[in-house]
């Protein structure tokens, strides 16, 4: 029986406009002179997801890289002030929440990114869905990707329940290498994915699950 259910974040519970960040970038560009600054900063992101290194230094790198003058604190304010801004739910996401967690089952988020348990759980607060989650886990904070094992071996460290006691929940092929190797369940959700299990949608989430004897 499955003890604590992982939910990816980005396209799972909560959803951002693909080219959120656009303006902010293009701005970045003109006053560099340079052209590529988003490759840059998505180059560099990798590493600050895997929380070697704090958002202000990123964009310490960034600027020295691409040749502008400016304060890499503010920089990164005035991003995270615009990611946030397009952060919202995902349609009927709360009503599957709400029927795992009236089994009693454990729900936890598990996010490859730049930002903090704490940032994260302010975002969950603010799409109204935070009273669901008992666990809010972050790359940056684990010090690992879901790509590699040692981020999934983390979650079973601090929650205790075994791998064969976790399923995660994802749409993409990277939410999911890390917790095949160490053997916990996974779902994919409308993709042809090789996982342990495979939905079409969200909603059928619950009864999929209580199908298969899982919950």
């Amino acid at each position: 029986m499955i003890k604590l259910i992982l939910f990816d974040g980005n396209g799972v519970i909560y959803k951002r406009k693909k080219h959120y960040a656009r303006e902010f970038f293009k701005k970045l560009s003109i006053e560099s002179n340079f052209n590529n600054v988003e490759i840059v900063f998505n180059l560099l992101k990798h590493d600050c997801a895997m929380g070697e290194f704090t958002r202000a230094e990123l964009f310490k790198k960034l600027i020295r890289i691409i040749g502008l003058n400016a304060d890499p604190i503010k920089l990164e304010k005035e991003y995270t002030l615009v990611r946030n801004k397009h952060v919202s739910m995902l349609h009927n996401i709360e009503e599957v929440l709400k029927k795992l967690k009236n089994k009693g089952i454990k729900i936890g988020l598990l996010s490859d990114g730049m930002y903090s348990p704490a940032e994260k759980s302010a975002w969950l607060k603010r799409i109204k869905v935070l009273k669901y989650f008992n666990y809010v886990f972050t790359s940056s904070d684990l010090g690992a990707t879901k790509i590699y094992p040692e981020n999934m071996k983390r979650v079973t460290e601090i929650t205790g329940f075994k791998p064969n006691e976790i399923i995660l929940v994802g749409h993409e092929l990277k939410d999911f290498l890390g917790a095949m190797f160490l053997g916990v369940i996974t779902l994919s959700v409308g993709n042809e994915i090789t996982t342990t299990h495979n939905v079409k949608t969200y909603q059928e989430i619950p009864s999929y699950l209580e199908q298969e004897g899982l919950i």
